[in-house]
């Protein structure tokens, strides 16, 4: 009886711990990538500088008023970025495999420093990308559908204000320090 509740446990765990294994869980790959997460770039509906993604903004193009040809440039400007972005993001990837291989090796100090300044480099190409792209999207709008756009995101800033409520949703509310705080 108790191997097989072993065996059950460990069949149980083993695809727990894959998935767990797999980029995007558990510890995040970088600290970019859980910014741009929330910034808009990734899942996130919310873009840099108050702007929403541009799927956001495609999503919302009947509200906003787009036209056929906006609609076509953003759609066209998606495509390009995610491209490039894929690119970027794989070249990131690379140097930090090449830089943990050089810290592992204990490679002197000029390699490793070296491998260091190409992630930062990397990166720092990466988020100015993202911002030429955030531009671009906004450039795209006229200046009354970026005040919708402003509008409807202080709406959602409100209602994030207002989630702390202990309602499972996540927001900016009492937390779990509000909660011990009043015991004492």
């Amino acid at each position: 009886m108790k191997r097989m509740t072993t065996l059950v446990l460990i069949a149980l765990l083993v695809p727990a711990m894959a998935v767990l294994a797999q980029p995007g869980h558990g510890r995040m790959d970088c600290d970019h990538h859980r910014m741009g997460r929330m910034m808009g770039h990734g899942d996130m509906p919310m873009g840099r500088m108050g702007m929403p993604g541009v799927q956001r903004v495609l999503m919302m193009a009947d509200e906003l008023e787009l036209t056929e040809p906006q609609q076509n440039q953003l759609k066209g400007m998606l495509t390009d970025f995610q491209t490039e972005k894929i690119d970027k993001e794989a070249e990131v990837k690379k140097a930090r495999v090449q830089l943990r291989a050089l810290m592992a090796e204990q490679a002197g100090d000029g390699e490793v420093n070296a491998a260091i300044d190409q992630v930062t480099r990397l990166e720092g190409e990466l988020k100015k990308m993202r911002y030429r792209h955030h531009t671009a999207v906004r450039d795209v709008l006229t200046e009354e559908q970026r005040e919708q756009i402003r509008d409807m995101m202080k709406q959602r800033m409100k209602g994030m204000m207002h989630r702390g409520d202990g309602s499972g949703q996540r927001g900016m509310g009492k937390g779990w320090r509000h909660g011990m705080m009043d015991e004492s």
